[in-house]
């Protein structure tokens, strides 16, 4: 995620789920380039005829929401689809997505989640959840005119939360891969977080843990930090962020016990910064 100070672009990232995918090319580039290229006004390309990322396919499979916030001065409108907000992507917009020259869409009004599927996958339980609880802060009343602070406090419980989804509430498809996965590694793979080397029912539980909440802390992944961007109308915008590489998150003791311990992740203060467009 990045936001240029001076001209406003911005853009977010997540990758792809696909432990099974074959790299197209032996030379892949970082995903990570992609938020400094579109921050850095490659979307202008948005009118132009040329393809919009020429080079997709030298990357994994990526998600990416890019814009500019001085827009959001000028967004009252009635339209269905906001001008501020494009989404790209190099995955096809269903589970196992194939590689494709990826399209820009303008986003719809109202409220959207990606993880590490497709956007806004309804099959994930914590993209529904995060939707589901983005909009009741976003819409109730008590915060029309809450500060950024205060907004920042209630979407920072959302971001910590780990409600615990039945496990037959995951995707069959991201388990099956996993597992197959696994089997053509010799059913062991070293974390690549932590250097840890897990089973296969190791290796299962982490990534339905990692699909069902949002903060995760496992060998193999783990919520290093968060951020919060709140626009205003008037063209403020306030950046909160915040490291929690050094939180540790109590998980639930296999497979899914609801034994849970005590969490120091609300004491993790956020850094802010404000910036007028």
């Amino acid at each position: 995620m990045g936001i240029h100070a001076k001209t406003g672009d911005f853009a977010v990232l997540t990758n792809v789920y696909e432990p099974l995918a074959v790299p197209a090319t032996d030379n892949l580039t970082s995903r990570g380039k992609l938020v400094e290229m579109f921050i850095n006004g490659h979307y202008d390309t948005l009118d132009d005829s040329a393809p919009v990322l020429p080079n997709w396919n030298d990357f994994m499979g990526f998600n990416l929401l890019f814009g500019n916030v001085k827009n959001f001065k000028h967004s009252e409108t009635t339209d269905e689809t906001h001008p501020s907000v494009h989404f790209i992507s190099n995955r096809a917009s269903a589970p196992q997505g194939k590689p494709e020259e990826p399209t820009p869409v303008s986003l719809r009004n109202g409220f959207h989640c990606v993880s590490n599927s497709f956007l806004n996958d309804k099959e994930w339980p914590k993209v529904r959840y995060l939707k589901d609880e983005l909009e009741k802060i976003v819409t109730s009343p008590a915060n029309e005119n809450a500060t950024a602070q205060q907004l920042c406090d209630q979407l920072a419980q959302i971001l910590t939360a780990r409600p615990l989804f039945p496990a037959e509430q995951v995707e069959q498809y991201l388990i099956d891969d996993t597992i197959k996965f696994c089997n053509s590694h010799g059913n062991n793979i070293v974390s690549q977080n932590s250097g840890v080397t897990l089973d296969l029912d190791e290796m299962v539980a982490e990534v339905m843990d990692s699909c069902q909440n949002i903060f995760v802390d496992y060998s193999q992944y783990k919520t290093k930090s968060q951020t919060i961007i709140l626009v205003h109308q008037s063209g403020k915008v306030h950046y909160f962020h915040r490291n929690t590489d050094d939180v540790e998150v109590p998980v639930p003791i296999l497979p899914f016990s609801e034994q849970m311990k005590e969490s120091n992740v609300a004491n993790v203060g956020w850094s802010e910064f404000v910036l007028q467009y």
